[in-house]
C-alpha cells in the first residue's frame, strides 16, 4: 500500500467566529530539505526527529505539485467562547487520521496570540508557534502513526491586539530562496500560511 500523506490548512476568521479550512492528500512523500549548497531538494526520512529538526528551524518544505485537494474549502466549527467571563476563544477540532502521516496547520487572525500552555499534547506528535507577518500559527506534525488515529487538537487564544501579539512575538520561519523550477513544487511554511490565510472570507456566511 503506498504511503499516503495528510495536509490541513486552516484560517481562523473572527466574524463570523469559525475556522476555514482544506485537506490535501498525496501518496509520495511530502516532506523535504532545501540545500543552498547544492542547489537542490532533498527527500527526509519518515522518522520525526529529521522533519521535527527542519521545521523548528523553519527550513521545512512541503511537495504540493502531487497534493490534491479531497474537498472543498469548507468550514470546520471548532472555535468558540469557553467562558463568557473571559476575553479567551478557543480553538478545538477532532481530526480522524486514516494515514500514516499529518500535518496540521492553523492561522490565527492578525494581532492574535495563543497561549502557549494551552496546546494540546498528543503522543509522538510536534507542536511549533511561528509568528509570520502579524499572524501567529500552530503547527501538529505526526509520522507514523497506525493507519486510524484520533487527534484531539486545542487552544485558547486572544485578540486582536496589536500591543500584546508583539510582546509575544515568536521567531519567524527562515526565508527559504529556492531556485524558481522548485517554487511550484515545495512550499515552505511562509507559503502555508499565505495559502491559509487567504482561506477567510471565502465562504458565504
Amino acid at each position: 500500500m503506498a504511503y499516503v500523506s495528510e495536509c490541513i490548512l486552516s484560517a481562523i476568521d473572527l466574524k463570523p467566529l469559525r475556522c476555514v479550512a482544506k485537506e490535501y492528500k498525496t501518496s509520495r512523500s511530502l516532506f523535504y530539505e532545501w540545500q543552498s549548497k547544492g542547489n537542490k531538494v532533498i527527500e527526509l526520512p519518515s522518522n520525526l526527529s529529521s522533519i521535527s529538526r527542519n521545521l523548528t528551524q523553519g527550513r521545512l518544505l512541503l511537495r504540493f505539485d502531487t497534493l490534491t485537494g479531497q474537498r472543498e474549502i469548507y468550514e470546520r466549527f471548532c472555535i468558540r467562547k469557553p467562558n463568557p467571563k473571559t476575553r479567551a476563544l478557543k480553538f478545538k477540532d477532532r481530526y480522524v487520521s486514516r494515514n500514516p502521516s499529518v500535518f496540521y496547520f492553523v492561522i490565527l487572525p492578525e494581532f492574535c496570540y495563543c497561549d502557549e500552555l494551552t496546546i494540546s499534547k498528543e503522543e509522538n506528535t510536534l507542536e511549533e508557534v511561528f509568528t509570520i507577518g502579524n499572524r501567529q500559527s500552530i503547527i501538529w506534525l505526526n509520522i507514523e502513526h497506525e493507519a486510524r488515529r484520533e487527534f484531539h487538537l486545542e487552544f485558547l487564544f486572544y485578540g486582536p491586539d496589536e500591543l500584546e501579539f508583539r510582546k509575544r512575538l515568536k521567531k519567524e520561519p527562515e526565508v527559504i530562496t529556492i531556485s524558481e523550477e522548485f517554487k511550484i513544487k515545495f512550499k515552505g511554511i511562509r507559503d502555508l500560511a499565505r495559502i491559509a490565510s487567504g482561506f477567510a472570507g471565502t465562504i458565504g456566511v
